[in-house]
């Protein structure tokens, strides 16, 4: 007799799409992504690059790190050195605002 439930092809199967694996990311490092994300004068295909630097050079103690590391590593300090300025002109001009009032 003929089985009458049609079976499931694997091309079926393979053309759900899986759920996105999300990148387990140190709680420490959590200000430095945030703060990246935060730079609005990088473009965004430079973000991505400091974004993936973010674990490979800070992950490895600062004696250890190889040059490309340790390069890095004064990408994003340059970046969040830009993000801190605009955060303080920010906070500067609404403390003029308040003082005005």
């Amino acid at each position: 007799m003929a089985p009458t439930k049609k079976a499931t092809k694997r091309s079926d199967a393979a053309t759900a799409a899986p759920a996105a694996k999300r990148a387990k990311t140190d709680p420490n490092l959590a200000g430095v992504v945030e703060a990246l994300e935060q730079a609005a004068g990088l473009p965004e295909t430079c973000r991505r690059m400091l974004l993936a630097f973010v674990p490979h050079a800070f992950g490895t103690p600062s004696e250890d790190r190889h040059a490309s590391q340790a390069e890095a590593v004064r990408m994003i300090g340059e970046a969040m050195q830009g993000v801190e300025t605009t955060l303080k002109e920010g906070a500067d001009t609404e403390s003029d605002k308040v003082a005005d009032v």
